[in-house]
């Protein structure tokens, strides 16, 4: 019983301390230097640099990598922390650290993905920043892909919790094919916001059939 109790209180302090997602009675000045706190805007901004990086370090983006091998080393040690978490949608694999990030992401940026936020349907709305803190936060949505090797456009909800990293961090990624395999790509983190987790999920048609995913 005492144990349940403690539960519920536990539950009704994580509640008051994120209820309404946006925590718009939290002081932002209660947070230290080194751990802002987590807004819509500054969600909203996170996601959309993330996704114009899918793009941007594609074969087909500004960055110059035409080996998606190496670009999506560079994307993954710019948007990830080193222990973040991938979580599966149609893949059966949950992708835990940089290494496996990466794996993933050579071949979801080989297709040269063209991102764009939107608020789901007019019932749905969004984007919703869910729970906002000193550090972290986490901001729920839909995004739809287009892609430049004409594979068949995609729609997905999305969930990303970021958390702010407060001194620099160096990502070391082995490249695992391509003309460059073998090599380690280092990326220096300069302290700031970063995906510590991630999730993709159906997002189901009006005629009740699922629409494609993210993961390909």
């Amino acid at each position: 019983m005492k144990k349940y109790f403690l539960y519920i209180l536990v539950v009704l302090g994580l509640c008051a301390c994120s209820a309404g997602g946006s925590n718009q009675n939290f002081n932002p000045d209660a947070c230290p230097v080194n751990a802002p706190l987590f807004t819509q805007a500054i969600g909203t901004s996170l996601i959309n640099h993330w996704g114009d990086n899918v793009f941007f370090y594609s074969p087909f983006g500004g960055a110059g990598y035409t080996d998606s091998y190496v670009g999506a080393a560079y994307f993954t040690g710019n948007e990830y922390l080193s222990n973040a978490v991938l979580l599966p949608t149609v893949s059966p694999v949950t992708r835990v650290g940089s290494q496996q990030i990466y794996d993933y992401f050579t071949q979801f940026l080989a297709h040269g993905p063209r991102y764009t936020n939107n608020p789901g349907t007019p019932e749905s709305g969004g984007p919703f920043v869910t729970l906002a803190g000193c550090g972290y936060g986490v901001i729920n949505g839909y995004y739809n892909f287009i892609y430049q090797d004409a594979d068949t456009p995609t729609t997905a909800r999305y969930s990303f919790e970021f958390e702010y990293q407060p001194s620099s961090a160096v990502i070391s990624i082995v490249v695992e094919s391509g003309t460059s395999i073998g090599q380690t790509v280092t990326v220096n983190q300069p302290p700031g916001w970063y995906i510590a987790m991630q999730n993709s999920a159906k997002l189901p048609s009006l005629d009740g059939i699922s629409k494609d995913l993210l993961i390909k």
